[in-house]
């Protein structure tokens, strides 16, 4: 198992508390990454390391970033199935032997087990408004109305053989946010099949302030050009067929301020809406404006790494293909 940190001593510690209580125990090693130890992370898994019933190994590197975290995990680590899991994501007791059991006799195959709202602590109303978007995938999926894919390989809780990693070249450090899913992607190519494992429980004790959070939706959209730039450019028809399906306040909205100054401040003002919503518990509120900045932030961050707003109006507006963007030079941005 690798599990990456930054920052989050006593998470951290949670988390490797609870896997003491993994059935069966002692049938897999932890490697912890501390991709720069601003809290005394290190210091402290070693002082435990002694009373976990599984061997725990403990590596520090200067902060790089998730990906290079993980890539340092997976050469540490010497099984052969990797179970990712974030320092702030508790396992229930049979997420390990779960994996394990889904991988067996497979060879090509990548495992995803849910990540679900805790109910000992009250979330922001970001934070609760993710994770209901979340297990309304996860329903989906259960359901049957549409399977997993690489989108849903998010490596605070999934598995996969070590080799299948190394072959497809591992985790691109250049990716700071969707390194994840542009490793699945690459996966995918490669014939790796993606399951769903509802069992696999592990519960996000997610705790992002507002302005952490808002870049996450940005960088994913920054991430799905770069994706799209590697030769893949119907990541970006996808983009438009759904920016296409979107609600038409959603679509407006984007419209007025993509590209332009103003979407941070339409964004810090529809956060003072929504915390006010919160505070008189209005969701039916709250839940349509956490969704209207998501997607915002989304395309802001789509059309940053487009190169400008004229790009992204023109391929939203089929008057440029995504092939034709694919061939535009890459403008100088920050993921």
């Amino acid at each position: 198992m690798v599990v990456p940190t930054l920052g989050r001593r006593e998470s951290l510690l949670r988390v490797l508390s609870a896997l003491a209580q993994q059935l069966p125990s002692g049938a897999f090693e932890v490697v912890v990454v501390c991709d720069g130890d601003t809290d005394g992370s290190a210091d402290a898994c070693r002082g435990m390391a002694a009373t976990m019933p599984y061997p725990l190994q403990i590596v520090e590197q200067s902060t790089q970033g998730p990906a290079s975290a993980r890539n340092r995990g997976i050469a540490a680590a010497s099984g052969d199935l990797i179970v990712f899991l974030d320092d702030d994501v508790l396992p229930d007791p049979t997420l390990v032997a779960t994996h394990i059991a889904a991988h067996a006799g497979q060879m090509h195959m990548a495992s995803i087990g849910p990540l679900l709202p805790p109910a000992d602590v009250s979330l922001s109303v970001w934070g609760s408004w993710e994770e209901r978007m979340l297990c309304r995938q996860y329903d989906d999926m259960v359901a049957g109305r549409w399977e997993a894919t690489h989108r849903q390989f998010y490596t605070g809780n999934a598995a996969v053989r070590k080799d299948h990693i190394l072959a497809a070249g591992g985790f691109d450090p250049s990716f700071k946010r969707a390194e994840d899913v542009e490793l699945a992607l690459r996966l995918s190519e490669r014939g790796t099949k993606f399951v769903f494992l509802p069992q696999a429980r592990g519960w996000h004790y997610v705790q992002r302030p507002f302005q952490a959070w808002v870049r996450v939706p940005a960088a994913y959209g920054a991430a799905d050009v770069s994706m799209a730039r590697s030769g893949r450019p119907e990541i970006l028809g996808t983009a438009v067929w759904q920016f296409k399906s979107r609600r038409l306040p959603v679509r407006l909205l984007t419209h007025v301020c993509v590209g332009r100054g103003i979407t941070n401040m339409v964004v810090r003002m529809l956060g003072t809406m929504i915390r006010l919503a919160d505070r008189w518990r209005l969701r039916s509120v709250s839940d349509p404006l956490c969704s209207l900045i998501f997607n915002l932030e989304y395309y802001h961050g789509l059309a940053g790494a487009l190169g400008g707003r004229n790009l992204f109006v023109r391929l939203m507006s089929n008057k440029l293909s995504p092939t034709a963007i694919c061939l535009e030079p890459s403008p100088q941005h920050t993921r």
